[in-house]
């Protein structure tokens, strides 16, 4: 019995070998980078073009909740009075015109 226990052993000992021969290969394998990111051009920016007249009249392109998240995000000048945050302004009460209705 006592060579039995000690073949087993040897071969267990080998399958382990190759399992750890063979799991070290693994690792090896690589993955590949990303791509590295493009600056913007130049040239094709148009600061009158804040957002698209698409976007821009979507009513349903963000929320309440997430537009004024972007603007909380955005403030950076606190209350200020050059800041929008700040900006307070009293508009006149108009008749309703035709290409307003």
């Amino acid at each position: 019995m006592r060579t039995s226990a000690v073949m087993r052993r040897c071969l267990l000992s080998c399958v382990a070998v190759v399992v750890l021969t063979l799991g070290l290969g693994l690792p090896s394998v690589s993955i590949a980078p990303a791509a590295p990111a493009a600056a913007a051009e130049a040239s094709q920016f148009n600061p009158g073009l804040l957002v698209s007249d698409e976007n821009f009249y979507d009513g349903a392109a963000m929320s309440q909740a997430a537009v004024q998240a972007f603007l909380d995000t955005q403030n950076r000048c606190g209350q200020r009075s050059n800041c929008v945050a700040a900006l307070r302004g009293d508009t006149p009460t108009m008749e309703p015109v035709k290409l307003c209705v």
